[in-house]
């Protein structure tokens, strides 16, 4: 069930990853030729979505020490190994993600690729991205919490903030 809640919002980030490339890219190529920019299109793609990989497998690893035998007790050293490394993850995606968004706010303000200068769908494509990474943003810090308190904690036993928090962010999203 974690699985199923865990990576498919990663693949909705992936998009948006490849969106804030290819709109590098396609700032890039209506520019003058000699204009430099730091940012190369693909290497934002691909080191976000590496990123994206390495937190997606602490948190798998942290899921699967976490997952023990019923009939012993949860907090086994192991059990506690992996809480740690599942919120470890969470929080790095977090981060991640922050990091993301501040990198299309560079993107979008930068006056080496004078976006506001191009046309009003671009801005629509920024105001999307905006729109999603923040809802992501919302979803993966409410899953940090939510890990941190623990399986009977508050926000565990709330079932309606569960379907706020991270269902509606993704459907959203």
């Amino acid at each position: 069930m974690q699985c199923l809640l865990i990576i498919p919002p990663s693949f909705l980030a992936l998009v948006d990853y490849i969106a804030l490339g290819r709109l590098i890219g396609l700032i890039q190529a209506t520019k003058a030729p000699g204009t430099p920019f730091t940012l190369r299109p693909q290497l934002v793609t691909w080191v976000f979505f590496a990123l994206e990989i390495a937190s997606l497998a602490c948190q798998g690893a942290g899921a699967g020490l976490s997952v023990g035998d019923p009939k012993k007790h949860m907090d086994a050293p192991h059990a506690t190994l992996g809480k740690i490394l599942l919120i470890v993850g969470l929080a790095t995606l977090v981060a991640l993600i922050f990091f993301f968004l501040c990198t299309t706010v560079y993107v979008q303000k930068s006056r080496q690729l004078q976006v506001p200068e191009l046309r009003p769908s671009l801005q629509t494509v920024f105001l999307g991205l905006y729109a999603t990474t923040t809802l992501l943003l919302i979803r993966n810090t409410f899953r940090v919490v939510e890990f941190s308190m623990g399986w009977h904690g508050w926000l565990a036993r709330h079932e309606l903030l569960f379907y706020l928090l991270d269902s509606l962010m993704i459907l959203i999203s």
